[in-house]
């Protein structure tokens, strides 16, 4: 699928200071990657499972070791699932299918935080996983496939500013843990994916019924 015939952009010798504010000022001016920066902030917090998900196994369903490994290891079969239906998806990814994958990661999120028993706390982990990665996924080809000026997608501005919310996330996640229930700390991506979505329902919806992109 690569395109033999183009040639790599040449090397631009701005300071770097100079890059993250270009950077930073492209992703806060367009709708689609400012919102995409949002949802990524409240991902970080559901894909640090190593923090949240041991309070669940240990605190709430009273499993051990292998408990516990199970419970990340379905998580992972669901990832693959939603991979490889990311992968297959014909169609070009819309602000509208973000936002309403976000949507749905967040109501699977909150339904795995207070399952009732074990064996719905797995299955909502497997749809978890793979709802979470099939949004991440289309996240970030609607982000770079996004058109500029400047070139034919948006990948010419990526690296030029990192996003430093994961180790945040992790000390939220901690916070969470310890001052609430194990449950409570596990739900709170979820809602924070949910809130978001309503919160850009205009960009991520009404807009895209004029011009999907």
């Amino acid at each position: 699928m690569l395109r033999r015939g183009e040639r790599p952009l040449p090397v631009d010798r701005a300071p770097r200071t100079d890059h993250l504010l270009a950077g930073l000022r492209y992703a806060l001016v367009n709708p689609t990657i400012r919102t995409s920066l949002f949802f990524a902030a409240a991902s970080g917090m559901l894909f640090n499972l190593n923090v949240p998900l041991p309070l669940l196994a240990t605190r709430v369903f009273h499993l051990g070791p292998g408990g516990f490994g199970l419970m990340m290891s379905v998580f992972g079969v669901g990832g693959i699932v939603g991979g490889l239906v990311a992968a297959t998806g014909g169609s070009q990814p819309t602000r509208r299918s973000v936002g309403a994958l976000a949507a749905f990661t967040g109501l699977s999120v909150l339904a795995t935080a207070f399952a009732p028993n074990l064996s719905f706390e797995y299955g909502g982990l497997l749809v978890t996983g793979c709802l979470s990665i099939w949004f991440i996924a289309r996240a970030n080809a609607s982000c770079s496939s996004k058109p500029t000026p400047q070139c034919g997608g948006a990948s010419w501005v990526r690296g030029r500013w990192r996003y430093p919310g994961a180790s945040r996330s992790r000390v939220l996640r901690r916070i969470r843990g310890r001052d609430g229930g194990a449950r409570e700390g596990f739900a709170v991506s979820g809602v924070a994916l949910i809130v978001l979505a309503a919160a850009s329902w205009r960009t991520l919806f009404a807009r895209a019924k004029e011009r999907p992109n």
